[in-house]
């Protein structure tokens, strides 16, 4: 049986990796870049 708090980690890291994503799909592809360098 996995626990609940396991379960509510994996969902907030994925919350957190689509919101990642979904504003840097918004960006345009200078800043991404300069985005990934800089991290």
């Amino acid at each position: 049986m996995v626990s609940m708090d396991l379960i509510i980690s994996l969902l907030q890291q994925m919350c957190v990796y689509l919101m990642l994503a979904y504003m840097l799909s918004k960006t345009p592809l200078f800043l991404r870049c300069l985005a990934l360098q800089t991290a």
